[in-house]
């Protein structure tokens, strides 16, 4: 059985330049201070976006995480970050 590719991951060649050199980091296992970080996003998607969200299908799911992750990194305000958002923040 062939397992179609992972929509959310784009191909190399679609890529963005700033995508290809930024260097895949993965955690640390038993390591609560990296492992809370990544936990906490998947939290606060499903609390702004996922819990009261009916989706139509498979590819609307993944449509709407993906303008989230763009509406998180670009323009919603950070508590951590003084209330900038990441994009900002560096």
């Amino acid at each position: 059985m062939n397992k179609s590719p992972n929509p959310l991951k784009p191909r190399h060649s679609e890529r963005s330049e700033e995508s290809r050199r930024n260097k895949h980091r993965y955690i640390r296992p038993y390591r609560s201070q990296t492992n809370g970080k990544i936990e906490r996003f998947w939290r606060t998607i499903e609390d702004d976006q996922l819990r009261e969200t009916y989706f139509e299908s498979k590819e609307h799911l993944q449509e709407e995480i993906l303008q989230y992750i763009n509406y998180y990194n670009e323009e919603r305000a950070h508590q951590g970050l003084n209330g900038q958002a990441p994009n900002i923040f560096n």
